[in-house]
């Protein structure tokens, strides 16, 4: 079965996985927001910069339409329900700052695409796959600008 049999343009996918590789290279390289086991923090990078992303997001027009995008239909989860792969709802979570809740949607994305089967032909497409590809592509270039050595790594890579 062919991986870009989702109703997405197969370029936008490789440009949004692309992206997103390049920017956990960069967190990474940074040290600061490098885990333990090898893998990027990402809740700690959003939260480092979340007052810059939430000013950015209030005079950048596309980029609160991105943030209110996930707020309103957050990218769902999948999940095994009677044996059978499903993908279910999840909500914001207003416990968590806003930017760390919107890069976990965005690591959502990249997930579903990468390892939950977006690519099957039995109506688990979703047709919001090409809004949210989009917007996390937004996201991402603008958060890896608001930390200046983020933003060199990335370039590097």
């Amino acid at each position: 079965m062919d991986f870009f049999n989702l109703r997405v343009n197969k370029e936008l996918i490789c440009s949004f996985l692309a992206k997103f590789s390049r920017m956990e290279y960069a967190l990474k390289e940074t040290r600061q927001y490098l885990n333990n086991n090898a893998s990027p923090n990402w809740d700690k990078f959003a939260n480092t910069i979340d007052n810059s992303f939430i000013e950015l997001v209030n005079r950048d027009e596309k980029l609160k339409n991105a943030v209110n995008y996930f707020k309103e239909h957050p990218p769902k989860k999948q999940s095994v329900e009677n044996g059978n792969l499903v993908f279910i709802e999840t909500d914001f979570d207003t416990t968590q700052k806003e930017t760390q809740q919107i890069l976990m949607f965005v690591r959502k994305v990249r997930n579903n695409l990468f390892h939950g089967g977006k690519y099957r032909n039995d109506n688990i497409n979703d047709d919001r796959d090409e809004e949210l590809i989009k917007y996390s592509l937004l996201i991402l270039d603008e958060c890896k600008s608001l930390d200046d050595e983020v933003e060199r790594y990335y370039r590097q890579y």
